[in-house]
């Protein structure tokens, strides 16, 4: 019976086992598969906000707030050391920079510490590689790469808040001088390419111009971009201006109605994001707006082409009509 007993026992120890192996093997694999890009890091860590939990003495990883640490750095002789880290946020075992950096990785890859991969060279870095320097004092996220310049998302810089920021530039010249190591992420970061373009004015009179400036952000620098028109009287887009590194381009439309403007953006990888416009031509003659029982009214004035204004009529008319009396 005793016997019985215990390998019964031992029955459901092994099953459970397996069942929270499986379980925490799931949750591992799903969340590695999610596998964000940078848009979505940086909306979850907003740049500016302070990665802590001041307010609580709960740590809290995946949240930030608006208030500083009042953490300080003290030169400690041998070693520096910090004083009141205590609202600090931390992950993988670690806090501030470190911390961070760690967190980003867990979010865009699975892993809990970038401390797991292998180390490279600055030649052969990519988004999503962590870069440890400063004398082993700092550690920024890489979040892109063109050429030597380096753009990268970081925590406590300034070594006295816990600031989050992205969109930090250096230069490759310029971490090789305290380098301590390149971390190499299993595959590139994701970073999807956006399309912030924008145009002068959507309604403009025959005969004056739109401008159009393409902005592209993300993907893999350098951009190429191309311009499309759909004019009122036609159901496809034409293009205007074909691909290339000229990213302003001025338009005239040529008769009056519903314009369509799309505006391409292109980067090196092939990767394509558009941005349309719609953009309303009217003709010259002036429009004057009235009110009347709360309805507003537009007439159209036909334009005058005699050396007189309209107002010297009305005023001509007044007198004469003064005059007959």
């Amino acid at each position: 019976m005793k016997k019985t007993i215990q390998k019964s026992i031992k029955y459901l120890v092994t099953l459970l086992l397996i069942i929270i192996s499986v379980t925490v093997m799931t949750q591992i694999k799903v969340h590695a598969a999610s596998n964000v890009d940078i848009y979505a890091l940086m909306e979850k860590f907003p740049d500016g906000k302070y990665w802590n939990h001041v307010g609580t003495y709960e740590n809290n990883p995946d949240g930030w707030t608006d208030i500083p640490c009042p953490h300080v750095l003290v030169e400690g002789g041998e070693y520096d050391y910090y004083v009141g880290i205590g609202y600090c946020n931390s992950f993988g075992g670690d806090v501030q920079c470190v911390g961070f950096a760690n967190r980003l990785v867990y979010e865009a890859y699975g892993v809990e510490s970038y401390e797991q991969w292998e180390e490279t060279t600055l030649d052969e870095l990519k988004p999503g590689d962590v870069i440890r320097y400063k004398f082993d004092m700092h550690t920024i996220f890489v979040t892109s790469v063109d050429g030597e310049d380096i753009t990268y998302g970081d925590c406590n810089a300034a070594f006295s808040d816990c600031q989050i920021k992205w969109g930090s530039h250096i230069t490759k010249s310029e971490i090789a001088l305290t380098l301590t190591a390149v971390y190499s992420a299993p595959t590139a970061l994701s970073v999807p390419l956006a399309n912030h373009s924008v145009i002068s004015d959507d309604k403009i009179k025959i005969g004056h111009s739109v401008e159009c400036n393409a902005i592209g952000e993300g993907g893999t620098e350098k951009y190429t971009y191309q311009f499309y028109v759909m004019p009122p009287s036609s159901k496809t887009y034409t293009v205007i201006q074909a691909y290339g590194e000229q990213p302003h381009f001025r338009y005239t439309p040529t008769e009056t109605g519903l314009y369509k403007i799309k505006v391409a953006v292109k980067d090196t990888t092939g990767q394509v994001t558009t941005r349309q416009f719609d953009v309303t031509v009217r003709d010259n003659t002036p429009i004057t707006k009235t009110e009347i029982n709360g309805q507003t009214l537009s007439v159209n004035f036909p334009r005058i082409e005699t050396s007189f204004r309209l107002w010297n009529i009305l005023f001509l008319l007044f007198f004469a009509t003064r005059s007959c009396r």
